[in-house]
């Protein structure tokens, strides 16, 4: 008999008895479930948060029948013109995993699941594995390892040196900052955390599902950095990064406060489009006022983000509307054309 043909990621890791989870990595950290990666996988669903053309996830995988052991691949896929994974590509992915580690994976103590020389993997910087590997504990109902340090902290701000602080205990606090034992404390004392702390903090808010009394409080700071913004392009910068997951509804308010501002900086503008895509499409009108802050910027910028946009599931079909029906501002259409005849 020939042995059945494996067309997904998702069906050689069962195949090769791994149990597994899915972490979208490209605009901050998203759990997918198995089902949204195997219809991504079968291209019946686009890449909901590709970046420079890929797709770049997390992969965590176990055989409960071997060890609990976890292994981890950081996949960096290429996706084809229509934004769906390149299918293509990840086939060629799986056959270097086969050469490598075998069809079973090879899940020992010597391979230690490792792929060696692959052309699909990425290394992530350390703050992203800091957090990364937090919410990975949260998925598998694993304890963090370095929060106590962190606790101690927002008890008591002013008399624990932040200094002592690593990276992975704040990533750790940022993860769970929901939790029972953390958000009262960090509701009471987040006016009095250091500079570097709360930057650290708000910038790993955007890898998580914000809880929402906090996402009001950030909310409301957010207004009143808006209101300077010349002063407080920073803070603002760094409470647009802080509500990257929170709801629609909410951003969708501030979108509007920010875009009625009479100029904003390109940063400002590429964090929008990078962390905010989804408010930018919820109404035509909103987008068409970013794209027109956005003629103000040089043309390799404005083409760049147009590309990026473009890319996005959501983003896509309002902005070429706006596009091929001319319902754009002309100053965008004009931009568009003379990019075009260059």
């Amino acid at each position: 008999m020939s042995e059945p043909t494996i067309n997904s990621i998702c069906e050689f890791l069962h195949a090769a008895g791994s149990q597994f989870k899915i972490i979208d990595m490209g605009r901050g950290l998203r759990t997918l479930t198995e089902q949204t990666f195997l219809e991504i996988e079968y291209q019946r669903q686009a890449v909901p948060f590709p970046r420079q053309q890929h797709m770049w996830l997390g992969c965590i995988f176990w055989n409960p029948n071997l060890s609990d052991q976890q292994f981890i691949w950081f996949l960096k896929l290429p996706l084809d013109e229509r934004g769906l994974l390149n299918q293509a590509a990840r086939n060629m992915f799986l056959e270097k995993v086969v050469e490598a580690l075998g069809a079973d994976l090879g899940l020992s103590e010597e391979k230690n699941g490792e792929l060696g020389d692959n052309p699909f993997t990425f290394t992530p910087t350390q703050t992203q594995l800091a957090h990364f590997s937090a919410l990975a504990k949260v998925q598998l109902d694993l304890p963090a390892t370095d929060l106590t340090s962190a606790l101690a902290y927002i008890a008591e701000p002013m008399k624990v040196d932040w200094q002592t602080l690593s990276v992975q205990s704040i990533a750790e606090l940022t993860i769970r900052h929901a939790s029972p034992e953390i958000y009262p404390l960090l509701n009471k004392h987040l006016g009095q955390l250091h500079g570097p702390v709360l930057k650290m903090l708000f910038e790993g808010l955007e890898n998580c599902e914000l809880h929402k009394p906090l996402a009001i409080t950030i909310a409301k700071q957010l207004q009143d950095f808006i209101a300077d913004y010349a002063t407080y392009t920073d803070q603002v910068h760094l409470c647009i990064r802080a509500l990257a997951q929170a709801s629609l509804e909410l951003q969708v308010k501030y979108l509007k406060h920010i875009l009625a501002l009479p100029s904003l900086e390109v940063d400002t503008l590429i964090l929008l489009s990078a962390r905010w895509m989804n408010a930018l499409s919820a109404t035509p009108n909103d987008l068409d006022r970013f794209l027109v802050h956005l003629t103000h910027c040089e043309d390799d910028v404005f083409i760049g983000l147009y590309q990026d946009l473009v890319q996005l599931p959501n983003v896509r079909p309002v902005l070429l509307g706006l596009i091929h029906q001319k319902t754009a501002s002309p100053v965008i259409l004009t931009k568009l054309q003379s990019i075009l005849e260059q």
